[in-house]
């Protein structure tokens, strides 16, 4: 059986090292080249290795939720899984109406993460506990 792939799209190098050395350790799963650039670097990246899922701190990459609507929309296959620090509730709405599968907050543990994971790759919606 083919390992799931798996994008971590983010700038800030800690939280994207951590998440390839976690989701990395994991069975099942495979990462994929990551991203720490722009919008164009993301949809890049998401074109060349068709992950099944992206794990994605938007707004570090400096994309707007607009912006992140249009790029989810347009990758159908792929399940995203946005994680950022904590958003104002209209943010936090505006990115829930987004075509996404969870959403985790930086602090969450690596359960969560293999939860929110697990239920993207099922079709199911997570949101961090937190």
């Amino acid at each position: 059986m083919k390992p799931s792939s798996i994008l971590i799209a983010d700038k800030n190098f800690l939280s994207r090292v951590g998440l390839e050395l976690l989701v990395g350790e994991l069975k099942g799963f495979e990462v994929v080249p990551s991203v720490c650039g722009d919008r164009k670097a993301l949809t890049s990246q998401i074109s060349l290795s068709k992950p099944d899922v992206v794990l994605i701190d938007f707004l570090s990459l400096g994309i707007s939720i607009a912006e992140f609507n249009q790029i989810t929309s347009s990758n159908k296959k792929t399940k995203f899984i946005a994680f950022s620090t904590i958003m104002n509730k209209n943010e936090m709405n505006a990115v829930l109406n987004c075509r996404i599968n969870g959403y985790l907050l930086k602090e969450c543990e690596k359960t969560e993460i293999l939860e929110a994971i697990n239920a993207s790759l099922n079709g199911e919606k997570y949101v961090c506990g937190k």
